[in-house]
């Protein structure tokens, strides 16, 4: 029997993936440094210093909470990236900043000492450098990253942590890095953005389905 176009169509429809328009999720204002030290600072302040305050430290980065969505039945994250907002460059650091998701997921959006070193993956490497001009800047696509911390919905509600870290710089004798914008800044434009899209992929079982419901019709038009 030979298949006709109408029932090719359905069959590519079945298999087809849907798309969901772009969501852009704002950081918390528990946005907040984690330091060298294991402490935690710069609660409610409208940015927060990626690098070093004088003398001997320490060593500070910014760590930004982000909610997951709770996705529907068969929906991943497509795409993924962060846009942070550059407010300034104390003194002439020597080292970069770059973007780093950490490992861990939380139900409360503080931020922790432990994140100064936490354990993470880099998303975007020197996204911030001496050179770099005020303003808003936006990262590589770390959607692999996103997907794992969502674990199949396991995490969805959670909060995860995207940090500054400027390349684990600590106690560098002046006060030298990268001021970057919280959510607690007074211009929304400037607060951190996680940006996403998501697709929804059919369960094989829903796509043959759909094709032989296809074929069925097809057959008994024929008739």
């Amino acid at each position: 029997m030979k298949l006709n176009k109408n029932l090719l169509s359905l069959i590519a429809l079945g298999a087809a993936t849907g798309v969901a328009p772009a969501v852009t999720v704002i950081s918390n204002v528990s946005d907040a440094e984690a330091t060298s030290t294991a402490g935690v600072g710069a609660l409610g302040n409208g940015s927060i210093l990626a690098g070093a305050y004088y003398g001997a430290g320490p060593g500070v980065v910014p760590v930004f909470a982000f909610q997951l969505p709770t996705l529907g039945a068969g929906e991943t994250f497509s795409t993924a990236t962060i846009t942070l907002f550059l407010n300034g460059i104390s003194g002439t650091p020597a080292f970069n900043g770059d973007i780093v998701g950490l490992t861990r997921t939380s139900a409360s959006s503080a931020v922790i000492g432990a994140d100064f070193a936490g354990a993470g993956t880099m998303l975007h490497d020197n996204f911030f450098t001496s050179a770099s001009a005020t303003g808003s800047s936006t990262s590589n696509d770390f959607t692999g990253w996103l997907n794992t911390q969502y674990a199949g919905g396991a995490n969805a509600g959670n909060f995860v942590f995207i940090k500054v870290d400027a390349e684990g710089t600590a106690g560098v004798g002046s006060f030298q890095g990268y001021n970057v914008d919280s959510a607690n800044n007074g211009t929304a434009a400037n607060h951190p953005a996680l940006d996403y899209t998501t697709v929804t992929v059919p369960e094989p079982s829903s796509t043959a389905l759909l094709g032989l419901g296809g074929l069925a019709l097809i057959l008994r038009r024929r008739k």
